[in-house]
């Protein structure tokens, strides 16, 4: 007999909303309790080439680099910044399951598959999604 399938995944502890602009990252942190409202918003430089072999080789899958986590795209440590950031650095110490999810506009194409190679679950939001 076969066994019943395992229960669905709990919901993400957080997640994140990234808007990738001309010319920086613009983030904001959500939790289950703040649906409408985010944690915090900040702004990131662009995601860097991966050209390091060793960079390549740590997938954020196997709680290696996620580059979406580094200091640079950490909220600043700021008073309204401060959950944000140690919620996302709590998700860092954790490493590949339990990063946030990411849920990613762009108007950059070089920047979206930079997002998409590098870093861990990254839905592309379209215009239409918006629509549904």
């Amino acid at each position: 007999m076969a066994s019943p399938p395992p229960p669905p995944p709990p919901p993400p502890a957080v997640w994140l909303s990234l808007v990738i602009g001309n010319t920086s990252l613009h983030w904001a942190l959500f939790a289950p309790e703040s649906r409408s409202e985010p944690l915090g918003c900040w702004d990131a430089p662009h995601l860097e080439e991966t050209t390091d072999a060793t960079d390549a080789a740590a997938p954020h899958t196997s709680g290696g680099h996620h580059p979406m986590l580094d200091d640079c795209n950490l909220p600043p440590e700021t008073e309204e910044g401060r959950e944000a950031r140690a919620l996302l650095v709590a998700s860092r110490q954790g490493g590949g399951s339990s990063m946030p999810a990411v849920y990613c506009a762009s108007v950059v194409p070089v920047q979206t598959a930079r997002a998409q190679e590098q870093c861990g679950d990254v839905r592309i939001i379209s215009n239409t999604d918006a629509i549904r």
